[in-house]
């Protein structure tokens, strides 16, 4: 795989993963983000939206070492937005931008790094 325009989205989107948890927790007094619980719901579109745009286009991406954590981080996600719609508090909260961002960075570095050899040159055969 190599980096796409989907990273370059997914890329933008992290920030405003930051800018979000920024704003949340500053008490920036943006529209729709006056607590942690809605900070969450934002939070949790945000993170969908990047985990469709990065996520493997073909079955044979879903094997490897890589796989295994990229899930442990997407499900601890789903639980800390569980929590954190539930309870409404600072700590799922953070800990929920946090986890986009290792998530964000560890499949960036993946699709970057993946991206294999170089196609090997066909020569002619001279006769």
């Amino acid at each position: 795989m190599r980096l796409t325009w989907r990273d370059g989205v997914a890329t933008v989107l992290a920030g405003l993963v930051v800018a979000v948890a920024l704003a949340v927790t500053r008490s920036w007094d943006w529209p729709l983000l006056g607590s942690y619980r809605a900070g969450v719901a934002a939070l949790g579109v945000i993170g969908w939206s990047m985990c469709i745009l990065g996520g493997p286009r073909t079955a044979s991406s879903f094997k490897g070492p890589f796989v295994v954590f990229a899930s442990a981080l997407g499900g601890l996600a789903l639980v800390l937005v569980i929590v954190g719609l539930v309870t409404g508090t600072q700590g799922p909260f953070i800990w929920l931008a946090v986890d986009i961002e290792v998530l964000w960075a560890t499949t960036t570095l993946h699709h970057a790094d993946s991206a294999g050899p170089a196609p090997a040159r066909r020569h002619a055969a001279l006769v």
